[in-house]
């Protein structure tokens, strides 16, 4: 009778525990997609603000005569900036010498991607004939690369913890559960 009880007693804890590693898990798969789309759309966002107060900074001749771009001193320092032509060739700044995203902004849209390791945006520049130019702001993928697997990271440790304390509780459960079988 008592191999019947401990048997008892393990099926017991062992559903109790699978239910409570199944539940954390099908909550944690959705949470750490969002939180990874939401760390992308931050940096995204936060490009396409820099991107865009850089393009209302350049003037429409920008490349074809002396005119000058003055970058704004409250840019990330993990960020690049460089002003292109609508054909992807860099004129100014920093950057890859061409980039297809650059050339994307010939729609007058704003674009972004991973390009080169980085996640660029780019803005077009404003200009009375058509857009000629465009500014692309990027910075590092690994960096929201990073913050992501910090963040999942962290989820993985609080569901440790929390299937932890499940079995705990589920021990105490499982043996209160099996008492009658042993007697």
């Amino acid at each position: 009778m008592r191999s019947n009880s401990r048997s008892l007693q393990g099926r017991i804890l062992a559903s109790i525990v699978g239910v409570a590693a199944l539940t954390v898990t099908l909550f944690a798969l959705p949470l750490g997609y969002a939180l990874a789309a939401g760390y992308r759309n931050d940096a995204v966002t936060s490009l396409q603000r820099d991107a865009a107060q850089v393009a209302a900074t350049v003037p429409d001749s920008f490349g074809t005569d002396a005119s000058t771009v003055t970058l704004p001193g409250d840019l990330p320092a993990s960020v690049t900036v460089g002003v292109y032509r609508v054909d992807g060739v860099r004129l100014a700044y920093g950057g890859p010498d061409r980039s297809a995203l650059a050339a994307a902004a010939a729609d007058a849209h704003l674009h972004h991607a991973v390009e080169d390791g980085q996640l660029a945006v780019v803005a077009p520049v404003p200009s009375d004939g058509g857009v000629t130019l465009a500014v692309r702001a990027a910075q590092p993928y690994s960096e929201v690369r990073w913050h992501t697997l910090r963040a999942w990271g962290l989820m993985a440790a609080t569901g440790v913890l929390v299937v932890g304390l499940a079995t705990v509780l589920a021990r105490r459960q499982a043996n209160q559960i099996a008492r009658p079988c042993k007697t």
